[in-house]
């Protein structure tokens, strides 16, 4: 389900903005509202003073928040707080703050001087302040929260979660492992790197790189880190489905850009990242909103709203940090960023946990021998309690129960669950009357239809090949929050459902549904019709039995016979499969595309004589089995059509030599007889691109006409 652009989307990055801005401004205007707080004034590059003549006597303490460069207090000339020793090379402290007794007699004036370094040229990360001695440290202990701790808590918590599940993948097997890295390889190793990256920055944005770097070394590297970070964001957004190349571009160029000059020109580095940053996030920003447009789940939707907000909070962090040179947003913008990739972590283990349950149950179910109406009962409630869903049905294509003899002409609801409201009238869909139109769309799209009902809440239409559908629904408008979830944990729940749709067709075929369909048309009536006949038989069916067990007989029974009728579906129908013996009939009734009855004819013994070289034999081999061979036997010609109250069956001289054709024929031999109408001619098929070869031979009694053998391979 697409999310349309629109500015009341617009509330989630704004949301995340404006908590940065909180995390960075929120506590010292919180603060400054209930106790009163001085603040220095800027009288040149590197120099703050404050006036203490408008204090209060008492004890203040004086916040200075954390200095990028060395920095010393003066009360007048006096020394009265620094970050670094005395060769303003090392630090002493990360922060910078001082207890001081205000006096209005002994200070005149209070002075904050910073070292000018080489490359990043700004000072301090917040505007120095003084207050009273306990807001004043509050406020000095936030900011240091904020500045030293929070980016290293959410980026090592990040990186530690993800080499936890690195481990657990690499302790755990194949299927176990996939669980544990997410939804995507890709978006897991594009989170990992991003965490690698993270917390060399954060200790980048406290300066510790400073004790083993010159500036200028330091700045590349400050720089690098931020650039790669920066990448690393939006190329997670690419791995998970934002394949919108101008955003990756952006990033990339800045990246090399930052390379080309830190390693050629460092003392222009910084000038060159101040000017550029700003329209590198404003190229971000545009294509952050134009990924808005392209997003279908719920990790997808916070990622696109993360990567607007993203680009705004770099702008307004360029704008605080180059131009006004106090402010540093840095350690807020990465909490936002490793906040919301935990977040989404823990929705994808949500959605994996909740399809790995439903897997586990459909297939538990699917194992077992319930009958159809109970395997869908057990399924839509599973799909629709696992996706949070408090109402399920499931209907079934009427051709499948033998009551019309069209597909997709109406569907019949065979199971329900937590409906209050009464759905008599929704026991059979009639699609010409213009209902069950979701359904039709679904099976043609052959994918989840999400959308709103009617009533405002959500519904959700699976299909189950082409012949069945389950809906689930919501009964209230209040549950809508978390639809992108749940069309996650179905869409993951569908691999599960192609073997309900394998139990479908062979329930369809053991039930001889396809002739079914005849009775609707000719009622209980006895009439003759020209047909084509066709029996198969498994060689050493016996000898592999007692060879393999029941696993061979299951293997024909259950995978290879009714794999070979789907194949051939479109050109023949199986009256009856007993065992290791299928009989097929065609006729004309089905034919979908206008063909004549012989090519009908001709199609399905072509369709099974690939079959047996082709998907047979690569069935056989994956199931450990040695390649089964057939004796093949039919006829085409008129055929006595019986529609009683026991089934519907064909009988007469075509289906006894269809059936005395396939026992008399050789090893791996076919024998095909034309028709009754010139019992003297006898067809030999040659199966190739472009010839089908008709030979006339004298008949015999016995009516062995043709033998083809060498492994079904079918030669003139």
């Amino acid at each position: 389900m697409k999310n349309a652009t629109s500015f009341k989307q617009m509330w989630l990055p704004l949301l995340m903005v404006m908590a940065a801005l909180f995390v960075h401004y929120g506590v010292e205007i919180t603060l400054g509202k209930l106790f009163t707080f001085h603040h220095f004034e800027r009288v040149k590059g590197n120099e703050w003073i404050l006036d203490t003549k408008s204090l209060n006597s008492g004890k203040d303490f004086i916040s200075a928040g954390r200095p990028r460069s060395s920095c010393q207090l003066f009360s007048n000339d006096e020394l009265i707080g620094r970050n670094s020793g005395f060769n303003e090379e090392t630090r002493d402290t990360l922060m910078l703050g001082a207890s001081i007794d205000v006096k209005e007699i002994e200070i005149a004036t209070i002075t904050l001087r910073c070292k000018q370094t080489p490359g990043l040229q700004q000072y301090l990360t917040h505007s120095p302040v003084i207050a009273k001695r306990g807001p004043g440290i509050i406020l000095h202990s936030w900011r240091g929260f904020t500045q030293l701790l929070l980016g290293v808590l959410v980026a090592g918590t990040l990186f530690l979660i993800l080499c936890v599940e690195l481990w657990i993948a690499k302790a755990t097997s194949a299927r176990r492992r996939g669980n544990a890295e997410g939804m995507s390889k890709d978006q897991w190793r594009a989170l990992f790197a991003f965490s690698l990256i993270a917390l060399p920055y954060t200790f980048s944005l406290s300066h510790l790189t400073r004790l083993f770097l010159s500036g200028f070394e330091f700045t590349f590297l400050h720089v690098l880190l931020r650039s790669a970070l920066s990448y690393l964001f939006f190329h997670i957004c690419w791995t998970y489905g934002a394949k919108i190349r101008p955003l990756k571009n952006v990033h990339i160029a800045q990246l090399t850009c930052v390379l080309l000059v830190g390693l050629f020109s460092k003392t222009h580095l910084a000038t060159f990242y101040s000017i550029s940053g700003v329209f590198f996030s404003l190229s971000a920003l545009l294509s952050g909103l134009k990924l808005v447009q392209n997003m279908e789940t719920r990790s997808q939707r916070i990622l696109s709203n993360l990567a607007i907000a993203y680009s705004v909070l770099t702008i307004l962090d360029f704008c605080a940090t180059y131009i006004w040179e106090t402010e540093n947003l840095a350690p807020s913008i990465l909490a936002i960023l490793c906040l919301n990739f935990l977040y989404i972590r823990s929705i994808e283990k949500f959605i994996l946990e909740k399809a790995a349950s439903a897997s586990i149950i459909i297939n538990e179910a699917l194992a077992g021998t319930a009958s159809i109406q109970e395997l869908l009962e057990k399924v839509s409630k599973t799909i629709a309690d696992e996706a949070n869903f408090p109402r399920a049905s499931a209907y079934v294509d009427s051709m499948i129960m033998g009551t019309t003899d069209r597909e997709l002409e109406s569907f019949i609801r065979i199971a329900e669950h937590g409906y209050k409201k009464d759905t008599t009238k929704d026991m059979f869909i009639l699609f010409n009357e213009g209902r069950g139109v979701k359904m039709l769309e679904a099976l043609r799209q052959s994918k989840p239809l999400l959308g709103k009902g009617n009533d405002g809440a959500f519904f959700a239409v699976i299909p189950v090949g082409k012949s069945a559908c389950i809906n689930i629904s919501d009964h209230s408008l209040e549950r809508t929050r978390d639809i992108e979830t749940r069309g996650e944990i179905i869409r993951l729940i569908l691999p599960a459902l192609s073997r309900l749709e394998e139990r479908l067709n062979d329930y369809s075929i053991k039930q001889c549904i396809g002739l079914e369909r005849l009775r609707l048309r000719y009622g209980g009536q006895k009439i003759e019709k020209e047909m084509g006949c066709i029996f198969l038989d498994i060689e050493s069916y016996t000898q592999y039995t007692e060879e393999y067990g029941d696993a061979y007989s299951s293997f024909i029974s259950e995978q290879y016979l009714p794999t070979l009728i789907r194949n051939v579906s479109r050109f023949a129908v199986p009256e009856y499969m007993r065992g290791d013996e299928l009989y097929l009939v065609t006729i004309s009734d089905f034919s979908t595309a206008g063909e004549r009855l012989e090519e009908l004819y001709g199609g399905a013994l072509k369709r099974i004589h690939q079959f047996i070289l082709n998907d047979g034999s690569e069935l056989c081999s994956n199931y450990g089995f040695p390649e089964v061979k057939i004796r093949l036997g039919s006829a085409f010609g008129i055929t006595t059509l019986i529609c009683d109250g026991v089934k519907v069956r064909t009988s007469g001289n075509t289906v006894n030599d269809a059936h005395r054709l396939m026992t008399s024929s050789s090893s791996a031999g076919w024998l095909v007889r034309a028709q009754d109408s010139d019992p003297n001619q006898l067809t030999e098929i040659v199966f190739s691109a472009t010839t089908v070869i008709v030979k006339k031979r004298s008949i015999l009694k016995a009516r062995r006409i043709v033998s083809v053998n060498n492994s079904n391979k079918i030669a003139a």
